[in-house]
């Protein structure tokens, strides 16, 4: 996971109180988010997925952008 990726991720994760799962290594983000779904109560698992979703797609804009634009923006500037 590339250094930009790490801070959006803890990030958010510290400021929905998931602090226990920043420090959790995973090689395949995917994997990550199964293993997370699974100790997630059933009646927030639909938000945590879109959470999930939200995040991976500014991950992805942001790489697009700083490939094709230049500028790029600081994770803390794509928190909600």
């Amino acid at each position: 996971m590339c250094v930009f990726s790490s801070e959006l991720w803890s990030a958010m994760l510290r400021k929905l109180h998931l602090d226990h799962a920043i420090s959790v290594s995973y090689d395949n983000i995917f994997v990550w988010w199964l293993q997370e779904r699974k100790s997630t109560l059933k009646i927030a698992r639909s938000g945590f997925d879109s959470l999930f979703f939200l995040i991976s797609l500014s991950i992805w804009k942001e790489r697009n952008t700083r490939m094709f634009r230049g500028p790029w923006t600081q994770p803390v500037n794509l928190l909600p």
